[in-house]
């Protein structure tokens, strides 16, 4: 009896220590499981720093590549000095070594050290591109497309075709391809009169070529915009469009170029209005030449407009296809965008949900390859009536897609956050990918690579409660392939359900 007694206890003991060894491990796994963010320049108050990065986002231009797939960034956000005063926007880079990020160059300041610098894409060789506002000796002369090369941080000025005679300029680089070939637009000036923008393309020299358009009214007035390019050279953007016979405006419409800068193709738009303007918008572009954006949708009978419908170009012709909304009111209006694609030519972006004549809000939306279908992507909870905003705004060559969603807690809004979305379409708030104490919450997923590494914004608290308010910063965070994201999900999901199964006898 004595025996057995003693052997039930030395087996209890083991037991004991396998488990509490096993609980060790387990928990270390997790912590080892939990994924770095790199954050982007910091801000501390009294002392100044950078905070509140923003971006370029779908209807205001383009949508732009802020991360590459070495993990390196590139962005814009607010400076300010030691006391608390703006100094403006600058143009940063960080990436996910753990070094510190750097402001990127200027072109000159005002009399206040203020100055507008926006950093918009990043190529696979980390040179970055954007627009800087240009100062001699105080004075104002514009914007001017900036690149900022890998090995350094200074500003060069790319060429400006028109100046006004004071050589004030309005010019802005939207993207570059690995060859360092840069697109964007440029306002026309003759003498100093407005002639509406062009689109231009930038050799990796900087020097600077018109893009062909689709006509000029009477004034010579016109409107142009290359908003993405591929690794060949090929163009997409839009051009506004002249009715050759009576001189008028018909609207904007996608167009592709050439590296010579010659139209190549006047894309499809699917509808026009009673007066016969069309408008279009390209957003994005891959290596094969497709092209998904946006087209407004008219009433064929009143020609009243009834919102912008996400539409797909193929690369092999000019056809435009109207992919599908999550329905629409009562007089059909809806919305819906395509911002990114894919090489296998997945697109993502959002679409207005409908419940009979209620919205829902936005959600997000994916629609593969050669079908018009949207498929809805999962969010982080509704309100008790089922509503919600979710966005995708990013898509790498895997099919992960990245953006935000807002989250709800047993339906009360508790903020926006981080999402990516996998093949199954299922919604991961990212924030549950990294360590809770991380002081990080991480709230909009603006780009991911095709290496994992997902570029956005967060608030950032750098030192707990009572301390610093929390502030707006960047982050990366390299997220594993498809197949290792579910272990790593795994794994969290399991600390967590034995975390709270610990708590209970």
């Amino acid at each position: 009896m004595r025996l057995h007694s003693s052997l039930r206890t030395c087996c209890l003991v083991a037991t004991s220590c396998l488990a509490i060894g096993l609980v060790l491990f387990f928990v270390s796994s997790v912590e080892a499981a939990y994924l770095t963010v790199y954050g982007g320049p910091t801000y501390k108050s009294g002392e100044g720093g950078y905070k509140d990065p923003s971006y370029i986002a779908y209807g205001t231009g383009t949508m732009c590549l802020p991360v590459n797939d070495d993990g390196t960034a590139a962005g814009h956000v607010i400076k300010y000095n030691a006391s608390d005063s703006s100094l403006g926007r600058r143009a940063v880079r960080w990436d996910g070594t753990g070094a510190d990020a750097v402001e990127l160059g200027i072109l000159g300041v005002d009399a206040s050290e203020k100055t507008e610098v926006k950093a918009f894409a990043i190529n696979s060789s980390g040179t970055a591109v954007g627009e800087a506002k240009k100062y001699v000796s105080g004075v104002d002369m514009g914007y001017c497309a900036a690149r900022w090369d890998a090995s350094g941080t200074g500003a060069s000025e790319l060429e400006n075709i028109w100046t006004k005679s004071s050589g004030y300029s309005n010019t802005h680089a939207y993207a570059i391809n690995s060859s360092g070939i840069t697109v964007g637009n440029t306002t026309k000036y003759d003498g100093d009169e407005d002639r509406g923008t062009r689109a231009v393309r930038w050799d990796a020299s900087g020097k600077a070529l018109e893009l062909e358009n689709l006509g000029e009214l009477s004034a010579g007035h016109a409107l142009g915009i290359a908003n993405c390019i591929n690794s060949s050279g090929l163009i997409a953007g839009s051009s506004l469009k002249v009715d050759g016979i009576t001189g008028h405006s018909l609207g904007a419409y996608c167009v592709r170029w050439d590296a010579s800068g010659a139209i190549v193709a006047e894309l499809q738009n699917l509808w026009s209005s009673g007066s016969g303007i069309s408008i279009s918008n390209a957003f994005a572009m891959n290596e094969s030449g497709t092209v998904v954006g946006s087209s407004r949708k008219y009433d064929a009978v009143t020609g009243d407009g009834l919102g912008d419908r996400a539409v797909r170009w193929d690369g092999s012709g000019i056809t435009a296809t109207e992919l599908e909304c999550l329905g629409t009111d009562d007089e059909e209006v809806s919305q819906s965008i395509a911002v990114a694609v894919n090489d296998a030519g997945t697109a993502v972006g959002y679409s207005d949900k409908y419940d009979g004549s209620d919205n829902l809000g936005s959600r997000a939306v994916r629609w593969d390859a050669s079908v018009s279908t949207a498929t809805e992507l999962g969010d982080l909870g509704t309100s008790p009536e089922g509503i919600t905003n979710s966005f995708a705004i990013a898509i790498n060559a895997s099919g992960t897609a990245v953006g935000y969603a807002n989250k709800y807690d047993t339906g009360v809004f508790v903020g926006r956050r981080a999402v990516l979305w996998g093949d199954d379409g299922a919604a991961v708030d990212l924030n549950t990918l990294i360590a809770p104490d991380s002081g990080w919450t991480l709230s909009e997923a603006w780009g991911i690579s095709n290496t994992g590494w997902v570029a956005g914004i967060g608030d950032y608290d750098p030192d707990g409660a009572g301390g610093q308010e929390p502030y707006v910063r960047a982050f990366l965070v390299q997220v594993p392939e498809p197949s290792g994201l579910t272990l790593l999900i795994g794994v969290l999901l399991g600390a967590f359900f034995w975390r709270r199964r610990r708590n209970f006898p």
